[in-house]
């Protein structure tokens, strides 16, 4: 099994909206935060190759939205055309995309546009694995979450026949699993992974920075 940390660029978030209820002069000891009080974020992806299989978790902002990401202050987003080959790949070798959620910071990779400015899929050869109850709220988001959510980030991947839902644990693979949870966001896609010696979780955004521990 070979892994792959795959920086995909960082934005600015609200520090209310990265730590809540939790005032502001207890978070900002452990977490920095400019005079706007904006914390910096980074997307990180985890590409694993397991031999089989090369399954691709999350997929950062991608770069079709840039416009409207300028709210966000993002920076250094990444084409994953340029970054796989760096690695030894191709976006056609991945088999499978795991989808934490569906913010569009995890998920704005799965597409892109064509030449001929027409949606579609980073991946072609790829199926996208998301919880049941991740997908249901993509569809019908609450209001907290609405600006979250970007139809074209995800419906060509349901038009495509690509679309894995997943209601209950289950195993990619005889070392790789994927299990459920909520917080953040309901349905979260949480990965297990085994290498011989250990096992690592991808936690995503059920634990989305080390001062959340």
């Amino acid at each position: 099994m070979k892994l792959f940390k795959i920086e995909a660029g960082y934005f600015n978030a609200d520090g209310g909206a990265c730590f809540g209820v939790v005032p502001k002069r207890v978070w900002k000891k452990r977490y920095p935060c400019d005079d706007n009080n904006f914390c910096r974020l980074h997307m990180r992806c985890l590409f694993i190759d397991t031999g089989d299989r090369k399954i691709l978790i999350d997929t950062g902002a991608g770069t079709k939205q840039t416009d409207y990401f300028k709210l966000y202050g993002m920076k250094e987003l990444i084409d994953f055309e340029v970054e796989l080959p760096k690695l030894g790949y191709s976006t056609d070798d991945i088999t499978d995309v795991v989808l934490t959620h569906l913010h569009f910071d995890h998920c704005g990779g799965c597409t892109r546009y064509s030449e001929a400015k027409q949606l579609e899929l980073t991946f072609r050869n790829a199926y996208y694995w998301v919880s049941e109850s991740q997908w249901n709220n993509f569809l019908n988001p609450n209001v907290r979450e609405g600006d979250s959510y970007f139809p074209e980030n995800m419906l060509p991947v349901q038009e495509a026949g690509r679309l894995k839902l997943v209601t209950e644990p289950i195993h990619l693979t005889q070392d790789v699993s994927l299990k459920i949870f909520d917080g953040h966001t309901v349905g979260q896609l949480v990965t297990y992974f085994n290498t011989g010696k250990r096992t690592f979780v991808y936690t995503g955004d059920v634990i989305s920075i080390a001062a959340n521990v």
